[in-house]
């Protein structure tokens, strides 16, 4: 069954850490099952949460999700984006 990151960006603090952050992790994201599905275009809060910008990505399965945000190399880019900003992270599955 398909899975899903959702990273929630509350605020943005510092661009440089934001773009090494981005080729970072996207460098990480090789040799995984990982497609982009949204990448911080423009968002709007409806409902009790503000955010600077959304990023989803989907994986094969929950395995795969937890495997690469565990991973060293992504583990190493979350230091970046935690310099970057504000974070909300949620792993979920999808239907399919």
């Amino acid at each position: 069954m398909s899975a899903y990151i959702i990273l929630i960006r509350k605020e943005l603090k510092n661009q440089d850490e934001m773009k090494t952050y981005t080729t970072l992790a996207r460098q990480a994201s090789q040799g995984f099952d990982a497609e982009p599905i949204v990448f911080y275009g423009q968002s709007i809060a409806l409902e009790n949460i503000e955010t600077d910008g959304v990023a989803i990505i989907k994986f094969s399965t929950m395995q795969e999700a937890q495997s690469w945000y565990h991973s060293d190399a992504y583990q190493q880019a979350k230091k970046h984006r935690d310099l970057a900003g504000e974070y909300i992270v949620i792993l979920t599955e999808g239907l399919s």
